[in-house]
C-alpha cells in the first residue's frame, strides 16, 4: 500500500489575518534565495523560526534548537499560530514564488515518519495556475487551509500564474500532539504504508541541568559517519543535550529517554556506564548505524590545533556546495530568458 501524498489537516486559518501579516513581513524584511540547484534564485523565503534567530538564514535544515526571529514580532497571528501548536516546531519560513517560476522536481530525504520529522505548509496567497505535484499527483491548496505533504517523495512546483505564490511553511516533530492533527483514515493509511512502524518523538524523562551537566565533554564522532577525525563538543541546555560538531552550522538536541539515553529523531546516544563513560554507543535508523564515539573530558594540544582545521575544511566543502548550487541556478535563469 503507497503512502498519501498529502493529507488535508484538522485546522483552518484566517487567510484575512495570514494576508495582514505577510503585508508587515514584506514591509519590513527582505526575503533571501533558498538553498538548492534545482531553482534559478528566484524562489525566496523569509524564516520565522531558524537554527540561529536569522530571520534571512535559508537553511532548511532543522535541529532541536531553533529560535524565533525578529519576524514574528511583527506578526501577532503568526506568532499565535506557532506559538499554538503543542507539538515541537523546527525551521518555519515564509516562502515565496514569483510568476512564471519553477521549482524542479527534487526530493526532501531529512523528512519522513521514519525518521521523525515532516513538513506543513499553509497557502497564503495561491491561485489556480499554480501547478503544484508531489509523487505525481496534483495538489491545489487553498489560503488558510492546513495541509501536511510527503515531500520525501518527487515534488516540483511551477507558477503559472500572474501572482507570487506564498506560503507559510513548517518543519516539525511527529509526535503524539501533531498527530492529533490528522484525520484517522489518514493515520491509518499512512501505518498501513509504512514498511517500519512511525517514528514517534516522545519525552521519556526530565533532567535537570546539574544532572544533564554531567554528561558533558568532547566527542569524536564515529568512523562509520566520517572516515577523516570530527570532533565535537556535547553540552547541556534546555533540558537536553546538545551536539555541535565544530564547523557544522546546525546543531542537534538530544531529549532523555531515560537513564543514559538520549535521543534526536532517529539518533540515538547511549553511556554504558552512566555519566563517567569514556566511550558512547551512537545508532542512527538512517542510515544504519551502531558505532562507539569516544568521549574526551578535555582535548590535547594536537586536537586543539586540529579543531581550527576541520572547521575550515568543514566551511570549505559547505561554501563550494553553494557555489555550485547558485552556479546552477544561475545556469537556470540564463536558461529561462533565452
Amino acid at each position: 500500500m503507497s503512502l498519501p501524498k498529502f493529507v488535508r489537516l484538522n485546522a483552518t486559518f484566517d487567510p484575512v489575518r495570514l494576508e495582514q501579516d505577510l503585508q508587515a513581513v514584506v514591509k519590513h524584511f527582505r526575503a533571501v534565495s533558498q538553498e538548492g540547484p534545482y531553482h534559478d534564485g528566484s524562489w525566496k523565503g523569509i524564516s520565522l523560526r531558524s537554527v540561529n534567530g536569522d530571520y534571512g538564514n535559508a537553511m532548511a535544515l532543522s535541529s532541536g534548537t531553533t529560535q524565533d526571529t525578529d519576524v514574528l514580532e511583527m506578526c501577532p497571528y503568526f506568532k499565535e499560530i506557532l506559538h499554538g501548536f503543542k507539538f515541537q516546531t523546527g525551521v518555519v519560513r515564509v516562502l515565496f514564488l514569483p510568476p512564471g517560476k519553477k521549482i524542479g522536481e527534487h526530493t526532501d530525504k531529512g523528512f519522513n515518519w521514519n525518521v521523525g520529522m515532516v513538513r506543513l505548509h499553509i497557502p497564503i496567497v495561491t491561485h489556480p495556475d499554480v501547478i503544484f505535484e508531489i509523487g505525481g499527483e496534483r495538489c491545489q491548496w487553498k489560503p488558510g487551509e492546513f495541509w501536511f505533504g510527503d515531500f520525501n517523495q518527487p515534488h516540483w512546483l511551477h507558477n503559472q500564474s500572474d501572482i507570487v505564490r506564498v506560503h507559510l511553511v513548517i518543519d516539525c516533530f511527529v509526535d503524539d500532539e501533531l498527530l492529533k492533527y490528522f484525520p484517522a483514515e489518514a493515520l491509518a493509511a499512512i501505518n498501513a504504508g509504512l514498511e517500519k512502524p512511525m517514528f514517534i518523538n516522545r519525552r521519556a524523562a526530565e533532567l535537570d541541568l546539574a544532572t544533564l551537566a554531567r554528561y558533558e565533554g568532547y566527542v569524536r564522532l564515529p568512523k562509520a559517519l566520517s572516515p577523516v577525525p570530527l570532533y565535537g563538543r556535547l553540552v547541556a541546555e534546555k533540558q537536553r543535550l546538545t551536539l555541535q560538531a565544530y564547523g557544522f552550522p546546525v546543531s542537534f538536541g538530544f531529549n532523555p529517554q531515560g537513564e543514559n539515553r538520549f535521543r534526536y529523531l532517529d539518533r540515538e546516544i547511549y553511556f554504558p556506564q552512566g555519566p563517567d563513560s569514556s566511550t558512547l554507543v551512537f545508532s542512527c535508523e538512517n542510515p544504519p548505524v551502531n558505532a562507539d564515539m569516544p568521549r574526551i573530558r578535555s582535548l590535547s594540544l594536537g586536537q586543539r590545533i586540529y579543531v581550527p582545521l576541520q572547521q575550515a575544511v568543514v566551511f570549505g566543502v559547505m561554501s563550494l556546495y553553494r557555489a555550485l548550487a547558485r552556479s546552477k541556478q544561475w545556469w537556470r535563469r540564463v536558461a529561462s530568458t533565452d
